[in-house]
């Protein structure tokens, strides 16, 4: 819908700044067929345990091909791409970063189901080798 000039209504508000008001509404009006997400929505957290890191979000309402998952020098890091969703965020992204150390990503276990991100990513193994002598410090002494 648009304005044209004319009439007592023309004469206090510009044809542009009425024309932008319509157009703020019919953008408004068409968010309702758009997803909202907001940032206290969107969980995620990470637990270390001794053979493996458990990586585990809830993300309501986001499409699995809106998940950016880099791994990169110890680090894993999870993004969301927002253009297709109404947002609070103000770069249209959610992004968290964990430090995942001594990891075998070959062996990486990830799903997506029911808004539910849960990735298991298992520590590499450490092999012993046959020429370790150990030292017991306590009675260790300098010779």
């Amino acid at each position: 819908m648009f304005f044209t000039s004319g009439g007592i209504f023309g004469e206090v508000f510009s044809v542009t700044f009425v024309n932008d008001i319509f157009q703020t509404i019919d953008r408004l009006e068409s968010y309702n067929d758009v997803p909202m997400i907001e940032l206290d929505d969107i969980k995620l957290f990470m637990n270390e345990y001794d053979d493996k890191f458990v990586i585990e979000g809830l993300f309501p309402g986001v499409d699995k091909r809106d998940l950016i998952i880099d791994y990169k020098d110890d680090y894993i890091d999870v993004k969301v791409k927002l253009d297709n969703y109404v947002n609070s965020f103000a770069d249209n992204r959610f992004r968290r970063t964990f430090y995942v150390p001594d990891v075998d990503i070959s062996r990486l276990n990830i799903s997506y189901k029911n808004d539910v991100l849960h990735f298991e990513l298992p520590k590499l193994l450490l092999k012993e080798s046959e020429n370790v002598e150990i030292i017991d410090v306590y009675d260790y002494e300098n010779e």
